[in-house]
């Protein structure tokens, strides 16, 4: 395989990028290639410093300097000299790429020959890239112009074919100079020791420690290529099927569900998609935003908007019946009101047991629509807290509503450490259900058990967050809790004036309408769906156990949302002797 210089990318590095490096990392039969990526250059020929993007070295053919450009149109006019672009970074719309190549190119040269390498026997060949534009643009190009070669460019697809595109640009750069006589290009002095000797003249290895940050985005990184895998299961299911994503939390069942209402907004369908929790639908709204075939509502707010109403009552008759009432009756006046190919629904297992609720969303389908009518649910019955009564099969429910599914059944977690899922089951005593796990077991994580001494629990939590800010950015820390919002430990916290130093300084860091503060925090089950890196449960004590008995709903219930929101660390505040088996696990 190609040796890769860096080994792996940022996550920050763009999308165009990406493509490239991976189509030279699946390379299996190019062992003495060597590729460089993101050449910084602070020794140039001209200017201040300059960056290639990929750097190949071929034995026996020479180096190939590759520029990668996302730009989504480009359009080059030799006659005015100019190079326009778009779709990239402000300021770069006419920055030209082969001038870019160039000056690289002149870099390295001088690099080389500072160090006594014959650089005139060395071919250096010169490519741009355009991942995301079609060639046929380009097509015209031919042997005209006398600025560019038509072999210098390569375009969508080409990275499925990239050892093709690298020795043709090599080729056919050796044969144009073969009779120049003012050059003297061998390739042949390129050995595979030459080429690991221009490598080590490049590049320097040096070593430094990471930043909370680099931290961060190396642990997230591994939870999105585990969730990546899951998503590929979609693609073949979305030709007018009907499909039920099932499985437990941290299963990508949300993530799965985006990813097909993506999918059906692309065969031209209006999707609705919709959701009970409204942050949530603040997420996929987020997510959605730019996606104008796709429509996102908190249900009940899409229910008020179709009533034409202003503003909600209160109380669960509200909700679960007047409210969908109200909508369906304008539904059935205007028919006009119905416009979506295509509905989506996460956390389905909250609707599941109102019928009302359900009878409403099916009405939105568009009758006259081209397409037959396609529904996508994700659901996790084992999460049934939204629900009054008993629990239900969501599955069979559906099936009720709306015929026939295609049940997926996710059974990989592709958001916890493996170790931190096995912990959490084992403190509920629950079945795990078989699930495997795709984030490799070596990622770091922890399980940590707090017990605060009877009227210290502010200060618990305090010493809490600040031990997890020597380690964690703010924002990447959820406070969560089994009350609601106006009787967790931090709302009491918020309606008193504070007295000491621990509640001003704990507030400070708290996100709130009366602060800055970074730190989130609210009740488990307005974040149900939502995932963070350190999730802090708080109020786990024998008043929040009594407080539920009139929902009604079980603590550990409530813990198996609220801990497997957590990626990679799960923290516990837990009063009045609760699971004396809980045990701080690393």
């Amino acid at each position: 395989m190609v040796k890769m210089i860096p080994p792996s990318l940022s996550p920050k590095v763009n999308f165009t990028e990406r493509t490239i490096f991976e189509a030279l990392e699946r390379v299996s039969d190019r062992p003495d290639w060597i590729a460089i990526h993101s050449l910084y250059q602070r020794k140039v020929v001209k200017g201040f410093e300059a960056e290639g993007d990929f750097i190949v070295l071929v034995p026996n053919k020479g180096i190939v300097i590759v520029e990668v450009k996302g730009a989504t149109k480009a359009t080059l006019d030799e006659e005015k000299g100019t190079w326009d672009l778009e779709g990239v970074p402000e300021g770069t719309e006419n920055k030209g790429p082969m001038e870019q190549v160039d000056g690289t190119r002149r870099n390295i040269r001088a690099q080389l020959r500072s160090l006594d390498f014959d650089v005139d026997q060395i071919p250096m060949a010169r490519l741009v890239w355009f991942p995301l534009i079609d060639p046929k643009g380009f097509a015209r190009l031919g042997k005209r112009g006398m600025n560019v070669q038509d072999w210098e460019f390569a375009f969508k697809n080409d990275d499925y074919r990239i050892v093709e595109v690298i020795e043709k640009v090599l080729d056919s750069n050796n044969a144009f100079f073969e009779n120049n006589d003012t050059t003297k290009f061998d390739p042949e002095t390129l050995t595979v020791e030459q080429i690991v000797r221009i490598k080590e003249a490049l590049i320097v290895q040096v070593s430094g420690e990471t930043t909370i940050e680099g931290a961060a985005e190396i642990r997230n990184r591994e939870v999105e290529k585990a969730t990546d895998q899951q998503l590929a299961i979609m693609d073949a299911l979305l030709t007018n099927q009907n499909v039920f994503i099932q499985g437990p939390a941290g299963t990508g069942k949300s993530k799965s569900l985006a990813h097909a209402a993506t999918a059906l907004a692309e065969q031209g369908r209006k999707v609705l998609l919709t959701c009970y929790n409204l942050m949530m639908a603040d997420y996929y709204q987020v997510l959605f935003n730019d996606n104008p075939n796709i429509d996102v509502y908190g249900i009940n707010d899409l229910f008020l908007e179709t009533a034409r109403l202003k503003t909600h009552k209160s109380g669960n008759a509200w909700y679960d019946t007047e409210l969908p009432t109200k909508a369906s009756n304008a539904l059935k006046v205007n028919k006009n009101l119905g416009i979506y190919d295509a509905i989506c629904i996460d956390e389905f297992q909250d609707i599941a047991s109102k019928p009302l609720v359900l009878d409403a969303i099916f009405r939105y389908f568009d009758l006259n629509s081209e397409f037959d009518p396609v529904v996508v649910l994700a659901s996790d019955d084992f999460q049934q807290i939204m629900r009054e009564g008993g629990s239900v099969d969501s599955l069979e429910v559906a099936r009720e509503f709306f015929g026939e599914f295609t049940h997926i059944n996710l059974t990989r977690n592709c958001r916890q450490v493996p170790a931190l899922s096995q912990a959490i089951y084992e403190l509920l005593g629950r079945d795990d259900r078989g699930i495997k796990h795709l984030v490799p077991k070596d990622v770091e994580w922890s399980f940590t058990v707090v017990r605060p001494r009877p009227g210290k629990e502010t200060t618990a939590l305090a010493e809490t967050l600040d031990s997890l800010l020597l380690k964690h950015r703010p924002e990447d820390i959820r406070v969560l809790s089994p009350f609601g919002e106006n009787h967790s430990l931090l709302a009491k916290l918020f309606r008193r004036d504070s007295e000491g130093v621990v509640e001003r300084e704990l507030k400070k860091k708290l996100r709130h309408q009366s602060t800055s503060g970074k730190i989130r925090w609210r009740s488990i089950s307005k974040f149900k769906g939502l995932e963070e890196d350190v999730v802090v449960i708080t109020d786990i004590s024998k008043a929040a156990i009594d407080w539920l008995k009139d929902k009604p709903l079980k603590m550990t219930d409530l813990l198996y949302v609220g801990m497997t929101r957590a990626k990679f660390h799960v923290i516990l505040l837990i009063s009045d002797n609760l699971y004396p088996s809980a045990k701080t696990k690393v």
